[in-house]
């Protein structure tokens, strides 16, 4: 099943996506701070991901990153319907690496109310996780943080009813991804579900002029920063060079075609409920996202 995204953000969902952008530009120049201050490196002696997180929630605000808002309907359909099939009142939802607090904010509206939910987040990098934690504060929504190295984690609460992340397992190699989905499978109850999707990669990745690329990216950052962000006072100048930086530094890994992705679910233990693949306007050129509801086998 093919779907076509022409508008990523639906009209009935404005005042949702006015909330959430209230909460962006609330947000934003504190995790900038925040990532020059505590974002770590990958390694020891590299570089840290302030790169990343420090200009994201700008991006995001003037609509340039990929998030849960390309796939909206997709989440919350999905998310509902892996809530309505857990036995107990509170599902236990764990949200497996984030840029910020945007699937956080999907989980939580899916579900309905702020307390519908046992949420857990955790990333190997303290920012978003603080991010997190700081609009759970504005959402009055109690959740759990955690610093965590998927490949390294001691985490033993293997009965999550549902693990979310948008965009995740491309940041990684496919073998990485089969270990990803190993440790998902661990940390899901039997039955349990996850819901994610996944950048397909095709003839639209091998482009031509990548600093073309990048100097349209930055562009649409200045023609539609200053109405977003809606503050005089914003260093313009500063933001579009963090940009440039992330559009030229931002990497999606090639995990196969729809085949391989759905092959990877299912011989990580996964039964595949759903997918559906979605066209979407992309970061630096128009892409394609593979959408997946997986169950784990006993």
């Amino acid at each position: 099943m093919t779907v076509t995204v022409a508008d990523q953000i639906c009209a009935h969902d404005g005042a949702r996506e006015r909330a959430l952008q209230s909460s962006l530009r609330a947000s934003a120049p504190k995790s900038a701070d925040y990532a020059r201050a505590h974002c770590r490196p990958e390694s020891p002696g590299g570089e840290s991901c302030a790169w990343y997180h420090g200009v994201w929630q700008y991006l995001r605000l003037c609509g340039l990153v990929s998030s849960p808002a390309w796939h909206r309907e997709f989440y919350d359909k999905a998310l509902r319907r892996a809530y309505e099939g857990v036995e107990s009142s509170t599902p236990r939802v764990l949200i497996s690496g984030t840029a910020d607090f945007s699937m956080l904010e999907q989980v939580l509206h899916s579900a309905g109310r702020p307390d519908a939910v046992d949420v857990t987040v955790i990333d190997r990098c303290p920012t978003p996780v603080e991010a997190c934690r700081w609009y759970a504060g504005r959402r009055a929504a109690r959740i759990t943080g955690k610093i965590v190295d998927l490949f390294t984690h001691t985490m033993q609460d293997a009965s999550f009813d549902v693990i979310t992340s948008d965009a995740f397992l491309t940041r990684f190699s496919a073998a990485q991804t089969a270990e990803v989905l190993e440790v998902w499978r661990a940390l899901l109850a039997v039955g349990g579900v996850a819901v994610t999707t996944v950048r397909l990669h095709g003839a639209e990745d091998h482009r031509t002029d990548p600093e073309a690329d990048v100097s349209a990216f930055v562009a649409r950052l200045r023609r539609t920063a200053r109405g977003a962000m809606k503050a005089s006072t914003l260093d313009i100048d500063r933001i579009a060079e963090g940009a440039a930086v992330y559009a030229r530094r931002m990497r999606s890994e090639d995990l196969g075609d729809e085949g391989a992705v759905l092959r990877a679910f299912r011989e990580g233990g996964f039964e595949v409920l759903a997918h559906e693949r979605a066209h979407v306007e992309g970061e630096l050129y128009p892409v394609t996202y593979l959408r997946v509801e997986a169950q784990r086998l006993p």
